[in-house]
């Protein structure tokens, strides 16, 4: 099925691209263009968008998006549309080409809102029905709240007077469904029939997921995500309520209660009501509640945007290592800078240095059906060096879904135990090479010109916390056992005055990297930069469209999959990555419809740099979120689904004004000398077409 996608995607792209109009293009690609032609003007183009929206939950004051229920048909023909939440009017406007269904609000009160939606024609008339039963939008506030496995009151009709009881005695209640489809109608007119008490159902289901699940059981993952996220935001959950293995594993993960019973819970209910849980106040505590992780004191940090200065540091390191030297790649290619990293592991390890290498089997391609890698091969050979292929495949017959996407995508490098990179770059020449090393020239291929990219170097505390990291994938991963394992791994005294924490996502069990993201551009009050160059999970879009309508500033560079020229022609690279870059702009056009910024990096001119026009707009492989010139995440996870969801990814968080500040400087000042993204644009209407292709073609299975 990838394959069938992919091989129609190339197709359509090759017709699209060379202006192929006389009537060849293949099927599939006419439906789609004629389908998007169609519903350009009516802006339905998101998945996520049903007929029926879903039930939300939130705290009084937070702004939460809505999806309310819409006549697809009915909006072809309509000029003007109302939104109410209960009795009251929060949207009452003309309908724009741009409208796309999402509605942005800001409750100031408790209690439980059906949210309803009119479509309007020019003479005032309504154009839609009824939808059935409206969504909900329940609003808490202080209240102590349990989350409801809907199987509990459906399994056991004694459930409904505790239920009762539990609001009665000041506590409050959503429920929630892990079933596979979205059945929230049968439920409610179930719920209703039984008696129970009315309240919001967060359906969890596979099949409006923002991410295609393949047939892994994502339940537990999806529940923690809604459980880290309400909480984040203030919603003082407490407590889970489930039999459900799935709902039990959540509950743990985000660190409240679990009861299978409900006697038990509302005998809780005097506890948590006495020591009423408090909303968060600061980034930290939404930080805190999201993530699982916490922040340590006492840290130094550099962040390094410059490809070159990153080799000089990363290799003046390795030479200065009397221990131990701890590196992880989720990628190590042939090339002039890993022959010149192995050089430098090698003359460590002949010192006595102790070295270990991790890297991830399937995309540094060693361990894969029979072929290997030669630096890491190369580098077995050394005694002193050891190297371990994280999740080898042995033969097509391991293929599966869950082994195709769940790799380890984190890179990092630890020093003696005190001296740790973390970031975005893989051991490959575009990596570590800078701009101004490389000559380009008309005919230069893709992979010679460098990408932009970071990665902070820590000192301090926090450095345990990334040891410990490699330590237990490696062991995972089938490595050696490292002398005194975890217990001896040392706590590095104070080396400066920045908090930072690590945020570990493990795949597929959680969604913690996403959920830093989220929690960084919810708590924004000012400003938020992002850098990043892979499609942006829907759930990261609304999140920024949040706080967008909060009056933010959102400003995002990204880059081009396949470099450009001046003109915008692409340097001689992969049909697919053309393809990918036209994707990845699609996911940003709500963005700049909401007021977002979009900013194409420009490579600072040389004279090297020969091509046509004498522009280079690179790929941008970066990942960094900055936040109120306070806050900084940068690591390996991308802002799409494959790092929300699937592979293992490391990030550092830091909290310091002088450092996130130098940082965004730096940005401003790509962003000058950089390209305005303009939807008005000549350039950006006519590759609309192409963008709509990717977005409806492009296979999930890949990354996404």
């Amino acid at each position: 099925m990838t394959e069938s996608r992919l091989r129609r995607l190339l197709q359509a792209f090759r017709s699209a691209r060379d202006g192929d109009d006389t009537g060849e293009l293949h099927d599939d690609v006419r439906e789609v263009d004629s389908w998007r032609v169609r519903m350009e003007g009516g802006g339905l183009l998101d998945r996520l968008l049903t007929t029926r929206g879903p039930d939300r939950v939130a705290v009084v004051g937070e702004v939460v998006h809505l999806l309310p229920p819409i006549d697809r048909m009915a909006r072809l023909r309509a000029s003007w549309w109302r939104v109410r939440v209960g009795d009251q009017l929060v949207l009452d406007r003309r309908l724009r080409s741009a409208d796309d269904g999402v509605v942005m609000h800001q409750p100031g009160e408790a209690g439980l809102y059906p949210v309803h939606a009119e479509l309007l024609g020019d003479q005032d008339q309504r154009l839609d029905g009824e939808a059935g039963a409206p969504p909900l939008l329940q609003v808490i506030d202080d209240a102590p709240t349990f989350a409801v496995d809907v199987e509990v009151v459906l399994t056991r009709p004694s459930a409904v007077p505790v239920l009762r009881a539990l609001r009665e005695d000041g506590c409050d209640l959503f429920y929630f469904d892990l079933a596979d489809a979205d059945r929230t109608i049968e439920l409610r007119r179930s719920l209703a029939e039984a008696g129970a008490p009315p309240a919001a159902i967060l359906v969890h289901a596979k099949d409006t997921a923002e991410v295609r699940t393949l047939g892994v059981d994502f339940r537990a993952v999806f529940l923690t995500a809604t459980l880290r996220r309400l909480r984040g935001s203030g919603v003082p959950v407490v407590a889970v309520v489930s039999a459900s293995p799935a709902a039990m594993a959540a509950a743990e993960r985000t660190g409240i209660d679990g009861f299978e019973e409900l006697n038990p819970a509302r005998r809780a209910c005097a506890e948590y009501l006495r020591r009423r849980a408090r909303p968060p106040r600061a980034m930290a505590e939404r930080l805190d509640r999201m993530t699982r992780s916490s922040a340590l004191e006492g840290n130094a940090a550099v962040v390094e945007l410059d490809n070159r200065r990153a080799r000089q540091r990363l290799f003046a390191a390795i030479e200065a290592a009397r221990g131990s030297v701890h590196l992880q790649y989720y990628m190590v290619r042939d090339g002039p800078f890993s022959d010149q990293l192995a050089a430098r592991l090698i003359r460590a390890a002949r010192r006595g240095v102790a070295v270990r290498l991790l890297v991830d089997a399937l995309y540094s391609v060693d361990g894969v059906a029979g072929a290997t890698n030669a630096v890491a091969r190369g580098l077995t050979a050394e005694p002193g060096i050891d190297v371990v292929a994280a999740a080898p495949i042995a033969s097509r017959e391991d293929l599966d879904p869950r082994i195709l996407k769940q790799r380890d995508h984190r890179k990092l490098v630890v020093l003696d135990g005190e001296l740790a990179f973390v970031g975005g770059r893989n051991a490959a020449d575009e990596y570590f090479t800078g701009f101004d090393e490389v000559a380009i020239t008309d005919w230069t291929p893709h992979e010679r010109i460098p990408w932009f990219d970071a990665h902070v170097e820590l000192r301090g505390p926090l450095v345990a916390e990334i040891e410990r990291a490699f330590l237990v994938r490696w062991h995972d991963a089938g490595g050696a056992p490292v002398p005194g394992g975890l217990e001896a791994i040392a706590v590095p005294p104070a080396a400066g005055g920045t908090r930072a924490r690590l945020v570990l996502h493990e795949g597929i069990d959680d969604a913690a990297a996403m959920l830093a993201y989220e929690a960084l551009i919810d708590g924004a009050q000012e400003h938020i930069w992002i850098v990043n160059d892979f499609p942006i999970v829907p759930s990261l879009q609304l999140a920024l469209r949040r706080a967008l309508h909060r009056g933010v500033r959102v400003q995002v560079l990204t880059g081009c999959a396949v470099p450009r020229r001046r003109d915008g022609s692409f340097f001689d690279g992969p049909l697919h990555r053309e393809a990918f870059e036209y994707m990845t702009k699609k996911r940003l056009e709500p963005l700049m419809r909401a007021g977002a910024e979009v900013w194409e990096h420009v490579v600072p001119p040389h004279p090297l740099i020969v091509c046509r026009g004498g522009i280079v707009r690179p790929y941008v492989h970066a990942k960094i979120v900055t936040v109120d010139g306070r806050w900084l995440d940068l690591g390996s996870a991308n802002l799409d689904a494959t790092a929300s969801y699937w592979e293992r990814e490391a990030n550092v968080i830091l909290e310091d004004h002088t450092i996130t500040r130098r940082v965004e400087a730096q940005l401003r000042q790509i962003c000058e000398r950089g390209r305005r993204v303009d939807p008005r644009s000549e350039q950006w209407r006519r590759e609309g077409v192409l963008r709509e292709l990717a977005s409806q073609l492009w296979p999930e299975s890949l990354y996404s």
